[in-house]
């Protein structure tokens, strides 16, 4: 049943890149230190320590950065990976792909051939999305899906032309349902997929205070909200996921893991906020889905045969197998 779903999922596959979707075998080149596996050219990058962080060398202009220790923003352990793309170097585009009904990370990376790929936008009755031009989910439900709780998760949006041109804006703050909604349908750029929280707009970590902002006080009990009231949602520890841009013109991909008590707890958007203005001071960061949607891939490392580097939640293991099928993705492929 599985191998239908997922065969039906591939035939509805769409992308913001002009590349097609390669279905054949992966298979491992050669096993490596850490269960990674051999890229393509025989090479791999054993990394180097700078202060908390491995770092690795992927390809020329890409660098992952791997955080597994405690931290002093959130005072707690945490794992944390970073993908940094230099955008200058017009070596990578930056894609989104969109699989209507879902599609595990690690698959979109394998059949992209990316060098990585992380998560995107949440449900898609609650968000925009656009590949290739065309819409994809227009924020269709007035509420979150089985709730009461209002539309949220819009006010920020990546865009990106598909090849080197990426944008993080806050383009929906202050706007109402209503606004919004015509606000992605008037814009004319081709691929765009919307979230929230805006964590940092022009260097303001404006994320700090998100909850704030909503009402929230010292004291409040956030376990008496609703799941989807962006109060608790946003107020207590998850997995992340979150996209960058340095003025450097470098672009993020973040994943934090969570929900693994002594190994790594998860991070609030204050706290994510804030470790990422500690660790890379970028122009701007918005946080896409989490929980257990949050999957990282990265070629040559992480898991032998998916190349998942964090730990997604779905199965209850602390491993890499437990990724959960998403609709929408954003990966890196060389141009």
């Amino acid at each position: 049943m599985n191998i239908i779903f997922l065969y039906i999922a591939v035939l509805t596959l769409s992308l913001s890149c002009s590349s097609k979707l390669d279905n054949s075998q992966f298979v491992p080149e050669g096993d490596v230190p850490g269960g990674g596996t051999v890229t393509d050219d025989g090479v791999i990058d054993p990394g180097h320590k700078e202060g908390d962080w491995m770092v690795y060398q992927v390809d020329e202009g890409m660098t992952w950065y791997n955080f597994e220790t405690h931290d002093e923003v959130s005072k707690a352990r945490q794992i944390v990976n970073v993908i940094k793309v230099d955008l200058n170097s017009g070596k990578y585009n930056i894609c989104f792909n969109w699989a209507e009904g879902g599609m595990a990370t690690s698959s979109v990376f394998r059949g992209r051939k990316a060098l990585a790929t992380i998560n995107g936008g949440f449900e898609p009755q609650s968000i925009y999305v656009k590949t290739s031009g065309q819409t994809r989910a227009s924020i269709v439900s007035d509420v979150i899906p089985g709730t009461d709780v209002p539309q949220w998760k819009n006010e920020g949006a990546i865009f990106t032309d598909g090849n080197q041109s990426v944008q993080v804006e806050y383009c929906c703050k202050d706007l109402n349902l209503s606004q919004t909604r015509e606000w992605y349908a008037n814009d004319t750029r081709s691929n765009v997929i919307s979230s929230a929280p805006m964590l940092i707009d022009n260097f303001d970590p404006i994320g700090k205070t998100y909850i704030q902002r909503l009402g929230y006080v010292e004291g409040m009990d956030l376990s008496a909200l609703n799941y989807e009231n962006p109060i608790h949602h946003q107020g207590v520890r998850h997995p992340r996921t979150a996209v960058a841009l340095t003025k450097d013109n470098e672009f993020l991909m973040i994943t934090v893991d969570g929900r693994w008590p002594g190994k790594s707890e998860g991070m609030s958007a204050k706290e994510l906020t804030e470790f990422i203005v500690k660790h890379f001071n970028p122009q701007y960061a918005l946080n896409l889905d989490g929980g257990g949607s949050t999957t990282m891939c990265v070629k040559g490392y992480g898991d032998k045969t998916t190349n998942v580097v964090n730990y997604p939640t779905d199965n209850g293991v602390f491993d890499h197998t437990g990724e959960r099928l998403v609709t929408s993705h954003i990966y890196v492929v060389k141009n």
